[in-house]
């Protein structure tokens, strides 16, 4: 009976996506039981998946390091709203450069270049909000996988995924 239960817990879990119900994310924890971690300290958890959605919306909990941040891209395709649960953060949309802290949100329009640095001690977190959900959630579970980034460049992985790197990384 052990080995039938995860079997039977994926197909519920399948049966109540069809039928439209709701659902709960704890604290701490990944939609899918699984984090998707970058290097020893850049984690992330997914909390509403697009396969939740209909990929019409991406909801992923993002906990950085100090000093951490993308390029400067676009997501011609897709919207991206920033909230701050934990740190300090810089956020850089089109030309403006926002400082932000816990209860902050900021709104990155699509086509529109943006990046983000995390300033000062630590914990950083921040709640990011993809509509639609596009492919980012299938290039953070592909960036921790090495055999996807093995020979690969970053605008390459970018690209793959509906984004473009325009700029460098935002600094202090």
């Amino acid at each position: 009976m052990a080995t039938i239960t995860p079997i039977l817990a994926k197909a519920q879990e399948k049966f109540r996506l069809l039928k439209g119900e709701g659902f709960k994310v704890e604290a701490d924890k990944d939609r899918w039981n699984e984090d998707t971690i970058f290097g020893k300290e850049k984690n992330m958890k997914c909390k509403v998946s697009g396969k939740d959605t209909n990929n019409s919306l991406y909801v992923v909990e993002e906990n950085d390091p100090v000093d951490v941040g993308p390029p400067l891209h676009i997501h011609p395709n897709q919207d991206e709203v920033f909230f701050i649960t934990k740190g300090n953060y810089l956020v850089k949309i089109g030309n403006d450069v926002f400082n932000l802290k816990k209860g902050d949100t900021a709104f990155a329009p699509r086509n529109i270049p943006h990046c983000f640095l995390t300033i000062g001690e630590g914990p950083h977190q921040m709640i990011l909000t993809y509509q639609p959900a596009g492919k980012i959630e299938e290039f953070f579970y592909n960036r921790k996988n090495p055999a996807y980034t093995n020979g690969k460049t970053l605008e390459q992985q970018f690209k793959e995924h509906d984004m473009e790197i325009v700029g460098p990384k935002l600094t202090k």
